[in-house]
């Protein structure tokens, strides 16, 4: 076996390596390998020298001995060298260099420098890559969650994890590709008898609004409808009084910001059974404009009259508080300009371009 070379390299200052072929560990005791796997994964990059002070911290209290212990195999390995100083009657270990890194971390099980980045990477550009197919795929359910996108690309409804559904939310616009992080929910107030499979489903009869899944409305049969007006409210809390104070005869729907597909599909299918007028309410604000016209052409297409409400320039003028356009909202207000808008909206429109302020409905509704 050859032994550790020990060469001076000043005034009780020395080096210790041992020269030659290193020696497996594949009979070190567990601790040794835990305590040198930790070790490895503290050093990145080039770097491959450490303060001895640092890995023992890193060792704690409880791993003082197995550190030492662990420092001889090392050395007696010729895995490291250390650079030692004379101090209190004994050589102190200062400075230990792994001049076998990569090869330590190969025979601990460890990815090499990079590999982890690389399948990351990899792993992303798979998602990508199943998120194309899944615009194609003829079994996509029309209001899918996560967990289908994710059997669907994995295999696994779990397979995806919270750091790439992050990363992914932030790639793409999940709505618009189908993709929930739950069932989507309709919420509406409404005097309606759904005549369902099972039985009938009595919506009248909740004080306050309910919440349903789309496909309730896909499999109505029939409605016993006693709504003579719907009411859309897009701010959630302005929603949630209206839907409590609602007269007779009206329903009321919450309208979740720009209508997404599903959305747009189950208030197709409930005006097929329940036709009535609308009124629209939304931010007194450039996107409340759009949001608005984007939902009246559901009643427009269904031969329904519908009309703006509570989007007046009064509306927005009794705010208390109000916020400056910025310039996504004025480029909005342009493309308007070329539409022809109903004319309270028409009005609002050229109000906010005036003042160059904005609001939001739950200050009044």
């Amino acid at each position: 076996m050859t032994e550790v070379a020990t060469t001076a390299t000043g005034r009780h200052r020395r080096s210790r390596q041992r020269p030659g072929p290193r020696d497996p560990i594949d009979t070190w005791p567990p601790a040794w390998c835990a305590l040198a796997t930790l070790w490895a994964r503290r050093l990145s990059g080039g770097n491959l020298r450490c303060k001895w002070d640092t890995l023992l911290s890193a060792a704690g209290g409880a791993a003082f001995e197995t550190a030492h212990d662990l420092l001889e195999a090392l050395l007696g390995g010729g895995w490291i060298g250390v650079d030692e100083a004379w101090q209190d009657g004994r050589w102190q270990p200062l400075w230990i260099e792994f001049v076998a890194l990569p090869e330590l971390r190969q025979a601990l099980g460890l990815p090499a420098p990079g590999a982890r980045l690389a399948a990351t990477l990899q792993a992303r550009a798979n998602l990508l890559t199943a998120l194309e197919r899944w615009s194609d795929y003829p079994e996509r359910p029309e209001q899918a969650t996560r967990r289908d996108f994710s059997q669907f690309a994995r295999g696994d409804t779990k397979g995806i994890t919270a750091a790439e559904w992050d990363w992914l939310d932030a790639q793409v616009d999940l709505a618009a590709c189908g993709i929930a992080n739950h069932a989507p929910l309709l919420c509406i107030a409404a005097p309606l008898v759904l005549q369902m499979p099972r039985g009938q489903l009595n919506l009248a009869v909740a004080p306050d609004f309910l919440a349903l899944p789309p496909s309730i409305l896909e499999q109505c049969s029939a409605v016993s409808s006693a709504v003579t007006l719907w009411s859309l409210v897009e701010n959630r809390t302005s929603f949630e009084r209206v839907a409590r104070g609602r007269q007779a005869g009206e329903g009321v729907i919450w309208l979740p910001g720009f209508p997404p597909g599903w959305w747009q599909t189950a208030i197709a299918r409930l005006l097929q059974l329940a036709p009535a007028p609308a009124r629209i309410a939304c931010d007194p604000d450039p996107a409340g404009i759009e949001i608005a016209l984007h939902a009246g052409t559901l009643w427009h297409g269904a031969g329904l009259a519908w009309q703006p409400w509570r989007m007046s320039p009064g509306d927005l003028a009794s705010l208390t508080q109000r916020k400056p356009l910025n310039d996504h909202d004025r480029a909005r207000l342009a493309a308007l300009g070329t539409q022809a808008l109903p004319p309270e909206l028409d009005k609002l429109a050229a109000v906010l371009a005036m003042t160059g302020e904005k609001g939001e409905q739950e200050g009044y509704l």
